[in-house]
């Protein structure tokens, strides 16, 4: 698989090489999840049509999460053991990417602690996204 990279003031395309049989193909999201990221990347604006909404709605509902369209383009996500929170469609679909991912990944044994790599990347794939921290201003002090 070919990754598109950008370093040294320049995208670079890096190839990765994924051990084993590939992942059998059970829902519609798996197949658009690269189709979006790719967009994403190549138009860098971060942009999510009703349509991407929907094919992530079905996903998150068949991993439990229960998805509820609110006034003003903002969606509801219940996880199936949290609270409620309200977030754009397009944090709804960040939240779809990360179950994936960490569906995907391989189970390997955790370099700290007793549990597992995909243990750990679940739980985190089931936490909601929190606002961005504002930007550091770099603005000079005044002498004293």
């Amino acid at each position: 698989m070919a990754v598109h990279a950008f370093g040294a003031g320049k995208w670079n395309t890096v190839t990765v090489e994924i051990p084993g049989p590939p992942h059998p193909v059970e829902m519609r999201f798996e197949l658009s999840a690269q189709r979006l990221v790719d967009a994403w990347l190549s138009t860098r604006v971060v942009q999510v049509t009703a349509g991407d909404l929907h094919i992530a709605r079905e996903f998150l509902e068949q991993k439990g999460f229960r998805v509820e369209d609110i006034p003003g383009l903002l969606v509801r996500l219940v996880p199936p053991d949290g609270e409620a929170t309200e977030m754009s469609r397009e944090a709804t679909v960040l939240v779809a990417l990360r179950r994936l991912a960490a569906l995907s990944r391989p189970e390997t044994p955790s370099r700290v602690g007793g549990g597992s790599e995909r243990e750990r990347t679940v739980d985190k794939a089931n936490a909601m996204p929190r606002p961005a921290k504002p930007a550091r201003q770099n603005v000079a002090r005044p002498r004293r």
